[in-house]
């Protein structure tokens, strides 16, 4: 389960408050030392269009809280949202993660939409040392904020990547 959470929070609308939070918890007992819950805090300011950098702290079960500094780029259209957010921790471990959320809507008829997601996050020591990245791919019908349709996610996990594939159906409430 992956939410982000992206907010003006200004008159001038130039500061933004940005919240990405997944839990992955896996069913078989020899998977559980995959299960991590993350959430990501940020402040960003927009400082040129669609740019903006800031700072927030990102949380993980397995390492504790960790600043760091951002930058983002957004995109918002009736049909398409775009976010890049890069970031680079400041201090405890030397991890660097970039996060790229896509969505997608195409109008089918007055009442539905095609409505499609792509959710990507990779994280690396150093550039060097791969720590953890995933994929999540959603496709499926948009009507009145609520999405639901078929899901399929990748997660790779350490230095020599372990791969788990978990296919099933979403159902997604977005509050506007």
């Amino acid at each position: 389960m992956s939410t982000i959470v992206t907010k003006k929070i200004d008159r001038q609308k130039k500061f933004n408050f940005l919240n990405i939070t997944a839990v992955h918890s896996f069913y078989t007992k020899d998977d559980r030392r995959f299960d991590e819950v993350f959430s990501n805090m940020a402040v960003t300011y927009n400082y040129a269009g669609p740019f903006a950098a800031g700072a927030g702290m990102k949380f993980v079960n397995t390492t504790g809280i960790t600043p760091f500094l951002t930058a983002q780029y957004s995109k918002r259209t009736p049909r398409l949202s775009a976010i890049i957010l890069l970031s680079y921790m400041v201090i405890n471990i030397p991890l660097r993660e970039a996060i790229v959320m896509i969505n997608y809507r195409y109008p089918i008829n007055r009442d539905y939409q095609l409505f499609t997601q792509l959710l990507a996050t990779t994280s690396w020591l150093d550039f060097k040392l791969h720590r953890r990245s995933q994929q999540q791919f959603r496709i499926g019908l948009d009507n009145k904020a609520f999405q639901y349709g078929l899901a399929i996610d990748f997660d790779q996990y350490g230095l020599n990547p372990v791969t788990k594939t978990n296919v099933g159906l979403f159902l997604r409430k977005e509050f506007r």
